[in-house]
């Protein structure tokens, strides 16, 4: 799992700060936050593996009443829980077009990487041998770390290293996209720095004035989002489009007490995200992009819980109201706890 990077943004009014070279782009986001019914507080997404795909679907972990940590998938303002059968806890990494879900479930004898094909559970890796796998894609890759602390990919269990012999020093990839492009973060000589591999490629990319960058997903125009740290110490969200950076934070983020980390984006331009507010409490959200600028400075808050749906059949009713966020955008574009 990706290390809780949740830094101290600067400034209380930083809510969407583009580069002066930045290009055309939604000019806000309207912020929804995510929390499962019956979660404890501050639990939802808690463990940094939150992730979507192009349907808007939301996958992630929180922690129950009983304290036992399971999986959840958001949708639409609906709620499945997902469990690993057998499992202790399960924890989710990763959602497809397909519907398949990467995730992590630990037993009383072992942990195990595993699928979840529309309730199939498939063990795709033995989690002792290899540290949680992120960014599913639509062939079932992913991405991880070997225990030799060496790249590798997974593709429906059959594992390889992936070649970072071109990068700038020891490479760690926590997301990949349809197009064989990886990025993640790169510790050299200067410091850690978020990387793009297409192809045995790398770029190397730092936020403004960054001392430490991380990618954490990559959608199929080549945007990724992750988070860096300036050199005062203060963390941000990002959005990085071929060496154009915007940054990107919840309205209702504390930069005293963390600010925001971006996890994932689709192609339609939706992240979903952890912020920290002014009690120090954890909150998971999702952004939609909107050409409103002041859609950046209102947080749509859910109504009221929506009962958590026990059959799939019950997730798909939610999904009607998904079309919306099709023509919202015409751009797409902190490790083991």
């Amino acid at each position: 799992m990706r290390p809780i990077m949740i830094l101290a943004a600067a400034g209380l009014g930083v809510l969407l700060v583009a580069s002066s070279t930045s290009k055309a782009h939604a000019l806000g986001y309207t912020f929804t936050d995510i929390n499962v019914p019956g979660s404890q507080p501050g639990s939802t997404g808690f463990f940094n593996n939150l992730a979507i795909n192009n349907l808007g679907q939301v996958v992630g972990t929180y922690i129950d009443s009983e304290g036992n940590a399971a999986g959840f998938l958001y949708a639409g303002g609906k709620y499945v829980t997902i469990d690993a059968p057998g499992a202790t806890a399960t924890f989710l990494s990763g959602v497809n077009d397909s519907g398949q879900i990467l995730g992590t479930a630990y037993y009383s004898n072992g942990v195990d990487v595993f699928l979840d094909t529309r309730g199939k559970f498939t063990n795709i890796a033995d989690a002792n041998a290899f540290d949680p796998f992120n960014g599913l894609n639509n062939r079932g890759q992913a991405v991880g770390v070997g225990g030799g602390n060496y790249a590798v990919l997974n593709a429906h269990g059959v594992i390889t290293p992936i070649d970072t012999s071109g990068a700038s020093g020891s490479a760690v990839p926590d997301g990949l996209n349809n197009r064989d492009q990886f990025t993640g973060e790169v510790l050299d000589s200067t410091g850690i720095h978020g990387f793009i591999d297409t192809k045995g490629v790398f770029t190397n990319f730092d936020g403004p004035n960054a001392t430490f960058t991380a990618g954490y997903a990559i959608n199929d125009r080549g945007q990724v989002v992750g988070v860096y740290a300036d050199s005062t110490g203060n963390g941000y969200g990002y959005l990085y489009t071929k060496g154009h950076f915007i940054t990107i934070q919840d309205p209702n983020a504390s930069p005293a007490m963390g600010g925001t980390a971006l996890y994932a984006i689709n192609d339609l331009d939706q992240i979903v995200g952890l912020y920290s507010d002014a009690q120090g409490n954890s909150h998971a959200f999702f952004a939609t992009p909107s050409l409103d600028f002041f859609a950046s400075t209102a947080s749509a808050r859910l109504a009221d819980p929506v009962p958590e749906p026990s059959t799939w059949a019950m997730m798909l009713m939610g999904l009607g109201g998904l079309g919306l966020v099709g023509a919202m955008s015409r751009r797409r574009e902190a490790r083991e706890s």
